[in-house]
């Protein structure tokens, strides 16, 4: 599981952020123990705290079925469903209305003189990359009942608060390729419709 968000995250994430994308409650000390002995290939001590993967053929041969053996290799629909599934849960519970709590909304963002220091304190690193790839996690998977149901939970609670983070972070312009992407993605898997 923490090798599988290790390498299949869209950008490298922070030490702080991986419990939340493994999908179940993991023991800090069980990461670290996990990451110290892959110390040779994934770097943690960096002076940014983010997670680096030292070779890039890493990521090639333990995803590779015909490579690495059977009980290390990381499927990649199964964690890239775990991501998905990551992302969604970290955003239903993140996302709220005037996530900055802003005084009014008639300014732009760029006139707002304190809006960074608001961002590195109402969005956490994890919500943030959430927002930006959940639907690129939901491209590499397979769409079932339950993914289907929660993707159109999210989006009846939260679809407009994910817009505004969306916009704090410069993203804005992303935001509906990500929605065509969901609506493709939903339509193929013949399992629900999703109502905008």
């Amino acid at each position: 599981m923490v090798v599988g968000a290790v390498v299949l995250a869209k950008v490298p994430l922070r030490r702080r952020d991986l419990s939340y994308f493994l999908g179940k409650d993991e023991a800090e000390e069980s990461i670290g123990c996990i990451l110290n002995r892959l110390s040779s290939v994934i770097q943690t001590e960096t002076s940014d705290k983010i997670i680096h993967i030292s070779h890039l053929s890493f990521t090639e041969f333990i995803c590779d079925p015909l490579r690495c053996e059977e009980r290390f290799v990381i499927h990649r629909d199964v964690h890239n469903q775990i991501m998905a599934i990551a992302c969604l849960q970290i955003m239903q519970t993140g996302l709220r209305f005037n996530i900055c709590d802003l005084e009014t909304s008639y300014v732009r963002n760029i006139d707002i003189s304190d809006l960074a220091s608001r961002i590195e304190k109402s969005i956490p690193t994890r919500l943030s990359y959430s927002c930006r790839f959940f639907a690129g996690h939901l491209q590499t998977t397979t769409i079932d009942v339950q993914l289907v149901k929660m993707v159109e939970s999210f989006l009846l609670a939260h679809l407009l608060h994910w817009m505004e983070v969306m916009s704090l972070i410069k993203e804005v312009n992303t935001a509906s390729l990500i929605l065509m992407s969901i609506r493709d993605l939903i339509e193929v898997s013949s399992l629900g419709t999703l109502y905008y």
